[in-house]
């Protein structure tokens, strides 16, 4: 492997990790994001259902990722799991919407996407709800 491939530090569930190629991180991360039982995690919160559909998102289940049970229940829903997953996903959906009573499709859509980014979970693709 030459020196372009190797990152100096690469993340690793939010650990910095020394010399470590971004593909085997990324690997990782995945291992560490889906080890356990699989959850399905509505990255547009299910108690903003009515909300998002009277903005032109009718179905919400297009819009989930699997993700371990842990990382799920604590990392994103919880109180956090350290500043890779800070927890709180929906207090930041209710905190958008607050400030945004009237955000168009665009802008839900950008918010989410940096949700999934600060999370750490942008590289997960999505899957079908049901």
């Amino acid at each position: 492997m030459g020196a372009a491939s190797i990152l100096p530090v690469g993340k690793i569930g939010g650990a910095a990790v020394r010399g470590v190629s971004n593909f085997v991180a990324k690997e990782a991360e995945l291992l560490l994001l889906t080890s356990g039982k699989l959850h399905k995690h509505h990255v547009l919160s299910q108690q903003f259902r009515k909300c998002f559909a009277e903005r032109g998102i009718s179905n919400i289940d297009d819009y989930t990722i699997q993700i371990g049970q842990q990382i799920h229940l604590k990392g994103v829903h919880g109180k956090g799991m350290g500043a890779g997953l800070p927890g709180g996903w929906n207090k930041q959906w209710t905190d958008f919407i607050k400030a945004n009573p009237n955000a168009s499709p665009s802008q839900i859509f950008h918010h989410e996407e940096g949700l999934l980014q600060r999370y750490g979970l942008d590289h997960l693709p999505y899957v079908p709800y049901k």
